[in-house]
């Protein structure tokens, strides 16, 4: 009996160890789970808190990508710093001739890298070439990022470039800030031949000085000597002396001096710039001379004016040619097309005679010519050409001179070219009506045209 009570109590006893034990097991487990999810639990915030902090630092990215601080601050440094690795790179490992390669293909058009650029390419092509811009492509077409850099830079003003350059306005290659100055300067040299090559660097007669002798990339370039090939685009309207502020009337006083249709000394301070040029043998120097108003003898005078300037560039062996175009049908800087322009070659007209007693030169006839084939494009109120008052000579009367003096233009082509801001209008230019008063008051006092006086 004792033994039987004694088991049963000792198995009474394991069964209450192995509850024991198990129920510590159990609590164990309990606890660690508990631990896991407080775990996770702080695990949980932590990313969360990590999240919220990311959405601020994005939101402030963002506003610095609205404010370009990462573009200025980030972007550009580090595109500065690869440039100049790259281009110190090609300095110690390339001779000069290799380096030339690269840099005349960064000239050249590749559709990856540059856009097409269609209105300055059109632009050029036509005040170059004078053909239509939607013509099959030529070599023009193919440099429409040298086109872009070459019409700017008869408008390139001194100033900070910086900015144009890291905002791709202009090729960054062309800083100093990128690829340091030996390389910029380097590729600055290779513009200029690239220019030449294609006969794409223009100007306006007002800005021939500042083309030649402005280094408008700041590369310390020599450009009067870089420069071997250059289109020069003359408004002769621009250059008319300016009419007369009052009316004709019998207190004109007018003088022969008085007469001139151009003012030469304007015309020629604009181009004797192109004489500072030392080397001219093989310069190719292209003057478009373009009028709305076509008046030739005008022209004709603006020729004379610059002759001693042009014939230079002949004689010392330069490629001259010179070219008379109407534009009084041109929407702003663009032309029309091919089938309306009007032009012709004149540059013969250097080798005319100044006598005005002989008859009309070559060059005016063929002019002519051209003329009387457009006379369906060239609009009326510009044909002046044959209403252009006659010469007077040191033995006209004050008669003749005071009315060649008001003849030089009718009172639409003042107003429209005043509109064009070609000319200046005085306040005291008059009216139509007072045009038609002053008039018949110069008949009274013998200032109108009478058979006894010359003909204007």
């Amino acid at each position: 009996m004792t033994n039987s009570s004694e088991a049963l109590a000792q198995n009474k006893l394991d069964k209450a160890r192995e509850k024991l034990l198990w129920a510590k097991h159990r609590n164990a487990r309990f606890s660690q789970a508990e631990k896991d999810i407080k775990r996770e639990e702080g695990r949980l915030e932590e990313q969360k808190r990590w999240l919220a902090t990311r959405r601020l630092m994005l939101h402030g990215q963002y506003s610095d990508w609205l404010n370009d601080t990462i573009v200025n601050r980030t972007i550009i440094p580090y595109c500065k710093i690869w440039n100049q690795n790259l281009a110190a790179q090609m300095q110690d490992r390339l001779p000069r001739e290799i380096r030339d390669m690269i840099y005349q293909h960064l000239w050249h058009y590749d559709p990856d890298r540059t856009s097409p650029h269609l209105l300055a390419r059109q632009h050029v092509k036509q005040h170059y070439t004078f053909t239509c811009p939607y013509c099959p492509p030529d070599t023009i077409a193919m440099f429409p990022r040298l086109i872009d850099i070459a019409q700017c830079m008869f408008r390139a003003e001194d100033g900070d470039l910086s900015q144009l350059f890291d905002h791709s306005a202009l090729p960054h290659y062309l800083s100093p800030d990128y690829v340091g100055d030996l390389t910029a300067h380097e590729i600055g040299v290779s513009f200029y031949k690239s220019l030449n090559e294609e006969d794409l660097l223009q100007c306006q007669s007002s800005r021939i000085e500042l083309v030649l002798q402005s280094d408008a990339f700041h590369l310390g370039l020599p450009t009067m000597e870089l420069i071997r090939s250059l289109t020069v685009h003359c408004n002769i309207d621009r250059y008319r002396t300016p009419p007369q502020q009052h009316a004709l009337s019998s207190k004109c006083r007018h003088t022969l001096s008085e007469t001139a249709l151009v003012r030469s000394e304007l015309l020629f301070d604009d181009f004797c710039s192109l004489l500072d040029i030392k080397n001219k043998k093989d310069f190719k120097l292209h003057v478009i001379m373009h009028q709305c108003y076509i008046r030739l003898n005008v022209l004709e005078e603006a020729i004379k004016a610059l002759r001693s300037v042009l014939e230079s560039f002949l004689r010392d062996g330069s490629f001259l040619t010179v070219t008379w175009t109407y534009r009084g049908h041109w929407d702003n800087a663009m032309g029309p097309p091919c089938h309306q322009l009007v032009s012709c070659e004149i540059t013969h007209a250097l080798d005319a005679s100044n006598d005005p007693l002989l008859d009309d030169p070559e060059w005016k006839l063929d002019l002519y010519e051209v003329l009387d084939q457009a006379e369906d494009i060239i609009m009326p109120e510009h044909a002046k050409f044959d209403v252009e008052p006659a010469n007077v000579s040191k033995t006209s009367n004050r008669s003749a001179i005071n009315r060649f003096v008001h003849n030089m233009y009718d009172l639409s082509e003042i107003h429209n070219l005043a509109v064009m801001n070609v000319i200046t209008q005085g306040t005291d230019v008059p009216s139509e009506s007072e045009v038609e008063s002053d008039v018949s008051d110069g008949c009274k006092f013998g200032l109108c045209a009478h058979e006894d006086d010359e003909e204007l």
